[in-house]
């Protein structure tokens, strides 16, 4: 399981562990933000997925606009949006049409969940669930496929292996690490106990028998009862969770595909079985033989939660037999089975039912031809703040058509009224793929810069939080999220503070963090959320660090300043040096600049603004007294063009190995665009040279 993942799971039960000492120790924290957000009432665009059949269940691809209508809460909308979407099986590619081929306007990554049902299913049913997975995994998939592998089981409830990602040899791994340790008994064994006990109760013949036969009976009759009875607290248990977990999806934008790995629930559960209808129900004990209407009804509030995420489900039957045409069950026994349940969750959600996993070749392909043809309609709606749910119908004007669609929505809700599992969700898509309903738009300006320093190497968040921003997300519980990833996009580093923003100075603040890596490729994440209204922003930036060098001379990423009087900083983490004193570096010591007269350059920079000054951060290890002599240049990114500028270079004296130069340069002439500033170093007594660049803007 790749890092990430573990901080899913992490999260998920414990969410207090990543914030430990920090910085939010300067600041009070004496009662949560009783602070309401206020949302108004505006217009978005809602996007459905539609998928189109014709009577012997081939795709239909050659739909337009005209085709379709379609209803919101029974209100016929106006296509405002429509686009086709076909992807073409995997060994071939499309004929060239002789037309110029459109772009689609919504760029869909294809969302596959494996989910293995623990808690109801054999150990038989997990491994042919494995067996269906893991072929699914080795040919259906396409590189821009994402697949999340989930389990749910009646310890530990619902596990994330892996999120949603593009690394399928991870999601693999997380497959096959699947096991039968928490299958604990099936549903489906407690309830052919259970009735056939009732059947053996209800026969004439045991209306003669002996007191003492009767009360063991009944005995073994109760013991049986308290089975079932326990049975039934973890199916109440299991549709609140699956119904947290559909209402957690709907914050993952794109239709979900739900491989649904199970035996399913058996129907006696919740219809009871019609086969003792007939059964004189004076005696207390055949009282359970009538539908559960409460929990009939959990079962569908699930299944709608899990169809308004826009959530397709499939259910593969586990055992592996369609025991609909097995002469080994009667009627009374497929009712005991789970196979009405999962046929309903497929009906309900879109999807379609299995019968017989063993067949996953057929299987897996009817579903990729599902996810593989499909159009996109968009309407737009007035959104409110209310959680109220909506029903959506689509129609097609073509005769002999079938569509499966998403079969409604919620209106979002506060960020105070969501549960705690959509918090968490919610957290995870902030944090890991950058969206979230409660992201204000506000622009956050990141810096990821590389820096070598004797012994080590390392990377520097740097971000301007403008003043807007802090009053924004103004509260006494701010979190501020620094996370690394490397290449592969793995999580490497995760650290949090809380901070009170209403003791913040209503001004720009300058937040920077240090983290000591090896040499590669990394993004930095950072994060701001208001923990108790939910707003957000959210920005990345990437550098990578070179090999280290035993010889020549090493310059580190420019930092730039501007002039500005008393910033404003917000220190995130320093790290220590390797020798015995375990002393600090701080950003001051790798870049000594007057933080009173000059203020970070984060990204933009005010057209006529003077005085853009670049540190420069050189090491050569082979001279303790290096001599380096820099010369920029400008480059206008849009057309390549190198711009003269007017400069002056400032060197202190070079100790240490290090030097440290300022250059200055004449930017007020600037004007709005995109630069790239270079630098090429050379070292005077060595030779040795070297080159770094930065890039930044001007508004």
């Amino acid at each position: 399981m790749n890092r990430k993942a573990g901080l899913i799971i992490l999260f998920l039960w414990f969410p207090l562990i990543f914030f430990g000492d920090g910085y939010h120790s300067a600041f009070s924290q004496k009662r949560a933000d009783q602070d309401v957000l206020k949302y108004e009432v505006g217009v978005t665009l809602k996007l459905v997925q539609v998928y189109v059949v014709d009577s012997h269940g081939s795709a239909v691809t050659d739909l337009k606009k005209e085709d379709f209508e379609l209803y919101d809460n029974g209100k016929l909308q106006s296509i405002t949006d429509f686009e086709r979407h076909i992807l073409f099986s995997l060994p071939e590619k499309p004929e060239p049409s002789g037309q110029e081929e459109i772009p689609p306007r919504f760029t869909f990554n294809r969302k596959f969940i494996l989910f293995f049902d623990l808690a109801f299913n054999s150990g038989r049913g997990i491994k042919n669930a494995k067996n269906a997975a893991l072929y699914f995994l080795d040919h259906q998939l396409r590189p821009t496929d994402e697949v999340g592998v989930l389990s749910y089981s009646a310890t530990k409830y619902l596990t994330v292996h892996e999120n949603l990602t593009t690394h399928h040899k991870k999601v693999r791994e997380a497959v096959e690490g699947i096991g039968i340790k928490d299958v604990l008994g099936r549903a489906e064994d407690v309830e052919r106990r259970y009735w056939g006990m009732i059947g053996e109760m209800a026969r004439p013949e045991n209306s003669g028998l002996e007191e003492t036969e009767k009360l063991l009976q009944i005995n073994e009759f109760n013991q049986i009862r308290l089975d079932r009875l326990l049975s039934k607290q973890q199916v109440i248990i299991f549709l609140r969770t699956m119904r947290e977990f559909g209402q957690a999806l709907s914050h993952i934008q794109g239709h979900k595909y739900i491989l649904y790995l199970s035996t399913g629930i058996p129907s006696s559960i919740f219809e009871g079985d019609t086969s003792k209808k007939g059964v004189n129900m004076r005696d207390f004990i055949f009282q359970d033989a009538f539908a559960d209407i409460r929990l009939n009804d959990r079962y569908n509030d699930m299944i709608k939660m899990l169809a308004a995420s826009d959530s397709s489900v499939y259910p593969l039957y586990g055992e592996g037999t369609n025991t609909s045409s097995d002469p080994r069950y009667g009627f009374q026994d497929r009712q005991q089975l789970g196979k009405s349940s999962l046929q309903r969750m497929a009906a309900e959600t879109g999807g379609k039912y299995f019968g017989n996993i063993q067949d996953y070749p057929r299987i897996m392909e009817e579903i990729q031809n599902a996810a593989s043809s499909f159009y996109v309609l968009g309407y737009y709606i007035g959104q409110t703040w209310d959680g109220k749910y909506h029903k959506i119908a689509i129609k097609i004007r073509r005769k002999g058509c079938q569509v499966q669609a998403q079969a409604g929505y919620f209106n979002p809700r506060l960020f105070r009224e969501l549960t705690a599992l959509e918090k968490k969700m919610d957290f995870l898509e902030l944090v890991l793929e950058e969206r979230s309903q409660f992201i204000v738009p506000l622009h956050v300006p990141v810096e990821a810069m590389h820096f070598t320093a004797e012994g080590m190497s390392g990377l520097i968040t740097l971000s301007k939080i403008p003043a807007a921003a802090v009053q924004e997300l103004s509260g006494n519980q701010v979190e501020i999220l620094n996370l690394i990833f490397n290449e592969k996009d793995d999580l490497l580093r995760f650290k949090g503070w809380r901070v009170d923003f209403t003791k913040l100075p209503k001004k720009d603040i300058f937040y920077y963090s240090l983290a000591s890596l090896p040499p590669g490729r990394y993004k930095s994440r950072l994060v701001l959320r208001n923990m108790m209204t939910g707003k957000s922003t959210v920005s990345s930036a990437q550098a990578a660090i070179q090999e280290p060098v035993n010889s020549g001379a090493k310059l580190s990423s420019p930092l730039l300043l501007v002039p500005e009087k008393s910033g404003f900083y917000l220190k995130g983490e320093p790290i220590l040096k390797e020798d015995q004193d375990k002393t600090s570096i701080d950003l001051t010591d790798l870049y000594p600049y007057n933080f009173n007269r000059f203020a970070p350059l984060v990204k933009d920079m005010e057209q006529g603004k003077a005085g853009l000054t670049a540190v420069i951060r050189s090491y050569v290890p082979e001279n303790q007294y290096p001599d380096m002599k820099i010369s920029p240049r400008l480059m206008e990114q849009s057309t390549g063009k190198i711009i003269l500028i007017p400069f002056s270079v400032f060197h202190q004296n070079g100790e240490n190995y290090t030097q440290i130069s300022f250059i200055s340069f004449q930017s007020q002439q600037l004007k709005p665009g995109n630069y790239i500033l270079y630098f090429d170093a050379e070292e005077t007594w060595t030779g040795f040279r070297s080159e770094v660049s930065t890039t930044f803007s001007v508004k």
